[in-house]
């Protein structure tokens, strides 16, 4: 590569390309490692992530990837099932006002949950969708905890997702990665949102109290 030659930073929703898949990796990998997760050796996914902006209702892509150890065997159907998810998201937000997929989840047409709408800021929202785990619980588990380390979503927002569907790995899964101390992530009171080399701080809030849903398995094809 030239000298002084700079190359572009991918920037999604205000973080930096490679600090979100960061935190999407690592969030992951606590999940593998959890011991109410069912299938552990289903260690990849994809993710999804798209843009909504009120009152104009228009949509953006920004990012569709691979997370995790390697490929599901299943590939495609799972890239497939994200991208459904996502975008029903995005049309059951605009129509509905839905904020889970588990909202328009519907078995006999192949339509599951796994995909959830962020907080809006500033006229903005993310969408997130995430397939390929041990269930489309695993799914919104995953994508829930990486939204609260992104900011994307409010700690309010968040439980009445997980409650709508009553996810049995949202709470254990926040739990363990505020009891993993690891250098390179910030807690989510910091809003600079930028990696540092110091332990990270647990999240935490003063005015919500997490609990456990009553768990219910139904696990989406792509298992």
């Amino acid at each position: 590569m030239p000298e002084n030659v700079r190359m572009p930073r991918l920037m999604i929703a205000g973080l930096h390309g490679g600090y979100f898949l960061d935190i999407a990796e690592w969030v992951l990998e606590m999940f593998s490692e959890l011991p109410e997760n069912p299938k552990p050796a289903k260690a990849s996914a994809y993710l999804s992530l798209l843009q909504m902006t009120t009152p104009t209702t228009s949509i953006r892509p920004l990012l569709t990837a691979e997370i995790g150890n390697s490929l599901p065997l299943d590939s495609m159907k799972c890239y497939e099932l994200c991208q459904e998810k996502s975008y029903r998201m995005e049309e059951r937000a605009f129509s509905d006002g839905h904020i889970s997929g588990y909202q328009s989840r519907d078995i006999s047409r192949g339509r599951w949950g796994g995909a959830i709408r962020g907080t809006e800021i500033n006229g903005t929202t993310l969408i997130g969708a995430i397939s390929g785990l041990s269930g489309d619980h695993s799914d919104e588990a995953v994508i829930l905890v990486i939204f609260l380390f992104c900011h994307w979503i409010t700690f309010d927002d968040a439980k009445k997702i997980a409650a709508i569907s009553q996810n049995p790995f949202f709470i254990p899964l926040l739990n363990a990665c505020n009891g993993c101390k690891i250098t390179g992530f910030k807690s989510i009171a910091d809003p600079t949102n930028e990696p540092v080399a110091r332990p990270r701080k647990r999240i935490t809030s003063p005015t919500t109290e997490f609990h456990a849903p009553v768990k219910t398995t139904d696990p989406d094809p792509s298992a």
